[in-house]
């Protein structure tokens, strides 16, 4: 599912998950100390809450070696990226966090949708409370939007609209909501 926020959304978002349900952000360049986003656009992309009661925040240099290829490549690019700070990163498929890769705009001016997301393993392999945290912020982001067909708010698509949207389905927050209703194009994949 996508999920259509601009900054004041994800100001709500952040508020409900570390005020109501308790999670704790991890901050990163592009927050300040509150825990809120510096400008719409800015690095991160991603919002990461941890669930301390879940277990323990584990970092990528801690990690065994990787013992498959996409974990070696992952490992790589981190490396690769930041050869000073890679081993600080939080290491997601080991960490019990929830993430929210956030809207951002594409090349056409178009709001690409973000994506909430738990660890970075198969589902079933997530713990259940953890799991159960996830579906609660879904409902919470779906209470006071509304769901939309990104194929009608965009422009220049290389594909028609699908007889069914199934996981291009989009949610908007009010502020996205409103955005749109003024003429904000969005586009149907997050990017």
């Amino acid at each position: 599912m996508n999920w259509l926020l601009l900054p004041e959304d994800e100001i709500d978002l952040v508020a409900f998950v570390t005020d109501e349900l308790g999670l704790t952000q991890v901050l990163g360049r592009g927050w300040d100390r509150d825990g809120l986003p510096v400008r719409f656009g800015s690095q991160p992309r991603e919002i990461v809450w941890w669930a301390s009661e879940v277990g323990p925040i584990l970092k990528m240099g801690d990690a065994p070696l990787p013992t498959d290829a996409k974990d070696a490549v992952m490992l790589r690019l981190n490396q690769e990226a930041d050869p000073e700070g890679w081993a600080d990163y939080v290491d997601s498929s080991r960490s019990p966090v929830i993430r929210f890769h956030r809207a951002n705009w594409n090349q056409n001016g178009c709001l690409n949708p973000g994506l909430l997301q738990g660890m970075s393993v198969r589902l079933k392999d997530q713990p259940p409370e953890l799991i159960r945290t996830l579906r609660q912020i879904e409902r919470w982001l779906k209470s006071d939007g509304e769901k939309v067909n990104p194929f009608r708010h965009t422009i220049n698509t290389p594909v028609p609209e699908p007889e069914r949207l199934g996981a291009l389905t989009a949610w908007a927050r009010p502020h996205a909501l409103d955005w749109i209703r003024s003429g904000g194009t969005v586009w149907p994949w997050n990017g």
